[in-house]
């Protein structure tokens, strides 16, 4: 930390600029408003101390940003969480902290990289500085990557910190130097250099986040509009406070009938498959979906890498992925239920090995054997998944050899050839059922013993 203080107290300036392309006049008129500007803070008003807060520091770190060259930028987003009404997550977590941070800045990938705490002046410094770290209680590089530190920004009234929250220590912010004073003019000014070296810290941070983390801190959202003008809006916030997500959907009536699904089916189907593995549950301080006012609300665990991060890239791996497919299916049809959603991005594996593999979102998830109640099924099933009018499980083993076929190339041997073989069947001719498959040859399942797929019970 020591190492780290002494480089955000260094008084280098960040080269990269020309001065015949307005680049410097664009940050002199930036800095001048940080350091000489008027502010209309009045510091026992936190919306009032974000917008002193927006012209000494974020107006400074996104300027340099946005006027190095194309190449060098971070591609910053800065976001704030002021209350969102249209948001479908709660505001405190089951231990009743705040999910989010006051605001955050998010590289390219929605990769956070920095966040801040603002309170008023009737905090101490120390009170942001505590939230901070509280926020970041959970270090994952599932969230991270190897990150060495997480920047933080606490402030209070007119007081700003800046400091850090180190890997080995979560839960801790640790500050870096000595406040600075917003209502004071040389304060400022040494403030607006600390920004500067605050944004090369964040750079040289950068190096140590991989192209693709889960997003932790903010909202994602994905709105889904629908013949008619309808819509509705799947939102996902990766919990920074324990390793979960919590997942939402609004209007849950149009997303219902879209899919022809039932509140009802997707709770068994997580109620009855709490204690197999190869698919996600619901997680420990989660509690069981929920379904008020037309929002549909879940918390789920274990996490683990996505479609983007994961590598199939030889046999062993394709045969890794539809073993642990194959576990959660197979709870599933125990239950009488079908996932009816199999494709890459629905499935994850964890991060140590990366070889054991389960199904995510079970919220398409209904009765076996019964005809569909959706106008337009989903494309990926394609033209074969069906027996006569009805999904069942075969429905599922059919659509999990489509997935599998994608990787066709690396069935090498006589065993996986014949079992791709074997799923890759019209469903209507697809006999063998996913416990039958699990002990095919090239899967050789250990049975009750088996450890090979993903969320096993108590994993977190």
């Amino acid at each position: 930390m020591q190492k780290l203080t002494a480089l955000v107290m260094d008084q280098g300036i960040i080269g990269g600029f020309k001065e015949d392309d307005g680049s410097a006049a664009e940050l002199a008129y930036v800095l001048s408003g940080a350091v000489t500007g008027k502010l209309f803070a009045r510091w026992e008003q936190e919306p009032l101390v974000a917008q002193a807060v927006n012209q000494c520091i974020v107006k400074i770190i996104m300027t340099v940003d946005d006027l190095l060259p194309f190449e060098d930028r971070l591609g910053l987003v800065f976001s704030r969480d002021r209350g969102d009404t249209e948001s479908g997550m709660t505001n405190v977590s089951a231990n009743g902290r705040s999910l989010r941070p006051d605001g955050a800045f998010f590289l390219k990938g929605n990769r956070m990289g920095a966040k801040l705490e603002e309170k008023d002046n009737t905090y101490p410094i120390s009170q942001p500085l505590r939230e901070l770290g509280e926020k970041t209680a959970v270090w994952s590089p599932l969230y991270y990557g190897s990150l060495p530190y997480l920047l933080c920004i606490a402030i209070a009234g007119s007081l700003v910190q800046f400091c850090a929250v180190e890997r080995g220590a979560p839960s801790t912010a640790v500050a870096i130097g000595a406040p600075y004073d917003m209502q004071r003019i040389g304060d400022r000014a040494a403030l607006a250099i600390a920004t500067f070296n605050f944004y090369r810290l964040l750079k040289a941070a950068s190096a140590y986040l991989p192209s693709s983390v889960l997003t932790v801190g903010c909202d994602l959202k994905h709105k889904v509009t629908l013949d008619g003008g309808s819509s509705y809006t799947r939102t996902l916030h990766f919990l920074s406070d324990s390793l979960a997500v919590r997942k939402s959907i609004t209007p849950w009536p149009v997303y219902a009938e879209r899919w022809g699904v039932e509140f009802s089916d997707i709770a068994l189907a997580y109620s009855a498959t709490s204690t197999a593995s190869g698919l996600i549950h619901v997680s420990p301080n989660g509690g069981e979906p929920t379904l008020n006012g037309g929002k549909y609300l879940v918390q789920l665990g274990p996490l683990g890498l996505q479609r983007a991060d994961i590598r199939v890239a030889s046999e062993s791996q394709l045969r890794n992925a539809a073993h642990g497919i194959l576990h959660g299916l197979n709870a599933l049809h125990q239950a009488e239920l079908v996932h009816r959603d199999l494709r890459w991005p629905n499935l994850a594996c964890d991060k140590e090995s990366a070889s054991r593999f389960y199904l995510l979102d079970l919220e398409m998830c209904a009765r076996a054997d019964c005809k569909p109640a959706m106008a337009h099924p989903p494309a990926h099933w394609g033209p074969h998944a069906l027996v006569g009018s009805l999904y069942t499980a075969a429905s599922d083993l059919h659509c999990m050899g489509v997935m599998l076929r994608q990787y066709v190339n690396l069935a090498t041997s006589d065993n996986a050839r014949n079992f791709l073989g074997i799923v890759s069947a019209h469903a209507k001719d697809l006999r063998e059922s996913a416990v039958e498959l699990l002990q095919h040859p090239w899967i050789s399942c250990a049975g009750a013993a088996c450890t090979a797929a993903g969320a096993l019970q108590g994993e977190v």
